[in-house]
């Protein structure tokens, strides 16, 4: 059913049985362009790779075929009538040889002039970076290294950037730990309670803070010089707030948030529990007891998001 095949019938058979039907056909081709030009782009017989080809050469044109897979759908026949409309030629969706590469041709020269702006894109980006790494003194500073790397993180000098940060970090890390070491050194020659605390106030998160907090319970007999009486009083102060179980087990999650190792988290003080207990009153310039009263529960569940909902009766 193409406009070719018709004649080449009436070419053979001008006076045959189906002539008059073939004639009727060559006249509603000649006269309905849509059909005209469905037949002509039939007759080329496109291949999928050249169906393919057009349909890149309307997206670069900015056509939307909806896919550049070979098979001209409803997206293509779309993107071909825009072409046409745009070009001033009879608008059908479908495609003749002539058409074919005049659309090659002006693809062509947009894909040119794409890499020509993208080109210029890459080397005023280029330039702009090769000036702000001058800007921020060619990597001679840490603050400078950041700020390249926050504003072009895959940059020229950005593997060059990185390389000097880590040599930076290694350094202060190696600086850090010397000073840990000297600082633990101080408070092992000093071997007191003032000096283990001072190191722990330095250092809250030191290499040798568990050492430390060993050495002050050893100093302190594990209760902080407590008499047996004073313990009684301290004991018997803590059960007056009628702590419940949940709200001592929230006290040991805080305790352990901050790093404290209160041990098992089961509402249960034990010696772990008023080790950690002291760990934090000594952080934090409170009586170091091991044992709760009014004011530390509250500081201490008051830092917990939402504790203070918990106190369940300390404040009665």
């Amino acid at each position: 059913d193409t406009l070719g095949a018709y004649r080449a019938y009436l070419n053979r058979y001008p006076a045959g049985f189906y002539s008059v039907d073939a004639l009727a056909r060559v006249y509603a081709f000649e006269n309905d362009p849509v059909a005209f030009a469905q037949a002509a782009e039939a007759a080329l017989n496109l291949t999928r790779h050249q169906r393919q080809q057009i349909q890149r050469s309307l997206s670069i044109l900015d056509y939307d075929t909806r896919g550049i897979d070979g098979i001209f759908g409803s997206g293509s026949r779309n993107a071909i009538r825009g072409w046409q409309r745009a070009r001033g030629i009879v608008v059908t969706g479908y495609l003749d040889g002539p058409q074919i590469n005049a659309l090659g041709q002006q693809a062509a020269v947009r894909a040119a002039a794409l890499e020509e702006e993208a080109r210029e894109a890459r080397e005023a980006e280029e330039r702009a970076d090769r000036a702000y790494w001058q800007v921020t003194g060619q990597g001679s500073t840490e603050a400078g290294l950041r700020a390249y790397l926050g504003r072009y993180p895959d940059g020229t000098h950005a593997e060059l950037a990185e390389e000097r940060l880590d040599q930076i970090e290694r350094a202060a890390r190696a600086e850090a730990e010397a000073r840990d070491r000297a600082a633990w050194d101080v408070a092992r020659g000093a071997d007191n309670v003032p000096a283990y605390r001072g190191y722990l106030h330095d250092f809250p998160h030191g290499t040798f803070r568990d050492q430390a907090s060993r050495r002050i319970d050893q100093l302190t007999g594990g209760g902080g010089g407590l008499t047996q009486q004073q313990i009684a009083q301290l004991e018997a102060q803590e059960a007056a707030l009628n702590l419940p179980p949940v709200t001592r087990a929230l006290i040991e999650q805080r305790l352990a948030a901050l790093g404290l190792e209160p041990g098992r988290i089961d509402g249960r003080f034990d010696d772990r529990s008023r080790r950690a207990i002291r760990r934090y009153q000594n952080a934090r310039g409170l009586e170091v007891t091991g044992y709760l009263n009014q004011s530390s529960v509250v500081r201490l569940l008051a830092e917990t998001v939402g504790g203070i909902l918990q106190l369940n009766g300390v404040n009665r």
